[in-house]
């Protein structure tokens, strides 16, 4: 059996390794996939995110990290997967992917299961972890110890690179 995690991952967070790494307990095959959310404005390249995700799930075998464009359950769909898997950290998370689950099972016929968040990682989200790096906060504990260097050093290229336009 094959599972899709679609997200935007700007950047991964641990929560996202954790859900992932439950994930890959349950299925043969999980292939996480970063999607452009054009209601959302990036931080990160998609190149960026890819490389993140890579470096964070290393150690799991039944793990492949893509990039793709279009949609989720379209994707899904025309990948033969069983399952989309979807975190949920509270009830507003819970009202959005919902509604999305509904739509992907209507358009692409692939069922959409919906997982809490692991314990300790309810309040944790992409968004707190650009905060910290803006703020120059650690990271520990807010994103996977394998990719931590490479998005705070993929941050510290991004502001040196506005600094000099």
């Amino acid at each position: 059996m094959k599972a899709l995690m679609p997200g935007s991952f700007d950047p991964c967070t641990a929560g996202h390794l954790d859900l992932i790494a439950r994930c890959c307990a349950v299925y043969d095959e999980v292939t996480v996939a970063v999607f452009i959310n054009p209601e959302k404005r990036g931080l990160f390249s998609y190149v960026d995110r890819v490389e993140f995700l890579r470096l964070a799930t290393a150690g799991l075998p039944n793990v492949t990290v893509t990039f793709c464009e279009g949609m989720v359950a379209d994707y899904a769909r025309d990948g033969g997967f069983s399952a989309i898997v979807k975190g949920v950290r509270d009830e507003r998370d819970r009202t959005y992917e919902e509604a999305m689950a509904a739509y992907n099972l209507e358009r692409g016929g692939v069922p959409t299961l919906l997982w809490p968040a692991g314990e300790g990682l309810s309040g944790l989200s992409s968004t707190e972890v650009r905060r910290a790096l803006a703020a120059g906060l650690p990271l520990s504990g807010l994103v996977p110890r394998e990719a931590e260097a490479a998005i705070r050093t993929a941050y510290k290229n991004m502001e040196k690179s506005l600094a000099d336009t």
